[in-house]
């Protein structure tokens, strides 16, 4: 997967390389990720419209940038394939009619 120009326009988070998910030998999950957001406006020019550029931040001092020599490396969150947002939803503990979480001892009044 490759971030596009029309892509990098609306996208908030980026991940580098390849999202890997494991599972232990005790049912545990593990998501190895690099996640990058934006930290600022997509810049794009009129002369050269196939060229991007998308400041983005990785923790508390990792700065850089998304160009269109290096998207290949990036995908966005919402491509990303082991991001399985639906499926967190469902869990016993959230309550979708308002949004939010719900906790342990209003589960067992049910």
């Amino acid at each position: 997967m490759t971030v596009t120009k029309d892509e990098s326009i609306v996208a908030v988070e980026f991940h580098y390389g390849e999202c890997q998910r494991r599972h232990g030998p005790r049912g545990g999950i593990t998501l190895s990720q690099v996640f990058f957001r934006r930290n600022g406006k997509t810049k794009t020019w009129v002369r050269s419209p196939l060229e991007f550029r998308i400041p983005v931040k990785r923790g508390l001092r990792e700065y850089g940038y998304i160009t269109q020599t290096n998207a290949h490396e990036f995908h966005t969150a919402e491509q990303c394939e082991i991001m399985d947002v639906d499926s967190y939803y469902h869990r016993p503990w959230y309550d979708s009619g308002n949004n939010s979480f719900t906790s342990s001892d209003s589960m067992n009044d049910e």
